[in-house]
């Protein structure tokens, strides 16, 4: 029974390995890789797995609020963090806290230049948050 069961795993493998060559290549979706940029107020955190991109924006100033205009460049992508080009010009919600204790929403937006804010324009926040994920 043992040579019958060897036989038969030899074939199984043998199978798959010619059939479908590229089973063994398979990319490592366990493999993760994480860029972390301080901007000012704060940081971004991109977080690689496979070829799925976390985008995590970090921005706090408790003492003086900060502002930013609209279509303003928040970062430059790291190598080997550039969306697809299905995701460019999409929008992602953000969490925001502006003066006056008033919660609130901004966008980024991935573009071919970098990541951009929109609808903070005007308006003075103490801390702006949020994650949005993209695929390279």
């Amino acid at each position: 029974h043992k040579c019958k069961l060897s036989f038969f795993y030899l074939l199984i493998f043998f199978i798959i390995y010619f059939l479908f060559p590229n089973f063994y290549k398979l990319e490592n979706l366990f493999k993760v890789e994480t860029k972390r940029i301080n901007i000012t107020n704060g940081f971004v955190k991109f977080t690689k797995t496979g070829n799925i991109v976390s985008c995590f924006l970090h921005l706090a100033n408790a003492i003086q609020p900060f502002t930013f205009n609209n279509d303003a460049q928040v970062i430059n992508y790291p190598d080997g963090f550039t969306p697809n080009n299905e995701y460019y010009h999409t929008e992602h919600v953000m969490m925001a806290q502006e003066r006056n204790n008033i919660n609130g929403t901004v966008r980024l937006i991935p573009r071919e230049s970098g990541i951009k804010i929109w609808g903070a324009q005007g308006k003075q926040y103490y801390e702006i948050k949020g994650t949005f994920i993209y695929c390279i």
